[in-house]
């Protein structure tokens, strides 16, 4: 089972390859028209297209991650919930959990939201149909702060691990992950003021 982020970002990759490949096979072609600014635009556009791309994931990853944390916020009153993005870190745990794994081959994390309560820390995935997909004891949870790499980006994220299950989360309390630095030590606090 795969996250309904990675169809999106699937969707957005091959999407964007062909208008790119659209626009640089027509601007090749207008040189002998408009002259020298066909170049400036064809450059522009190999520049700005990829970055508009990550930009837009960035967003969708974000947005995706609020939905997930309302619902699950209203199922389970008196937690607290963080937005992340999850990925697994062995193969085994994606498929089993439903989640991508991180690595280079990584597309991008799932949507979700970290549940933190008294009895039981809980991973929700899923934007439309919220489902828990993992859950644990406090005391049985180890967290530290970290990075995760998804394809050639590398974020801030909180690895997790209940010894059998080994999770990495990104939260996505801002829309740039880069700047998450500060809410993973927050997520990693609050993990280990509740197993204590």
């Amino acid at each position: 089972m795969r996250s309904n982020f990675f169809w999106t970002a699937r969707r957005m990759a091959v999407a964007g390859t062909v208008v790119l490949v659209a626009l640089i096979a027509g601007l090749t072609l207008l040189p002998p028209v408009f002259g020298d600014w066909s170049r400036v635009v064809l450059v522009a556009v190999l520049v700005l297209v990829p970055v508009a791309m990550l930009f837009l994931v960035d967003r969708i990853q974000h947005r995706q991650a609020g939905i997930v944390a309302a619902r699950v916020s209203g199922t389970r009153p008196g937690g607290t919930v963080v937005p992340v993005v999850a990925l697994a870190r062995s193969r085994a745990v994606g498929e089993t959990l439903g989640l991508p794994t991180a690595g280079h081959l990584a597309v991008g994390g799932s949507p979700g939201a970290l549940m933190i309560l008294r009895d039981r820390v809980e991973l929700w995935i899923g934007p439309d149909g919220a489902q828990e997909r993992w859950s644990a004891r406090p005391a049985d949870v180890h967290a530290t702060a970290g990075t995760v790499t998804a394809g050639r980006r590398t974020w801030p994220a909180a690895s997790i691990t209940d010894g059998d299950v080994a999770l990495a989360v990104a939260p996505r309390y801002t829309a740039a992950p880069r700047r998450t630095v500060d809410d993973v030590e927050r997520v990693v606090r609050a993990l280990r003021e509740v197993g204590s």
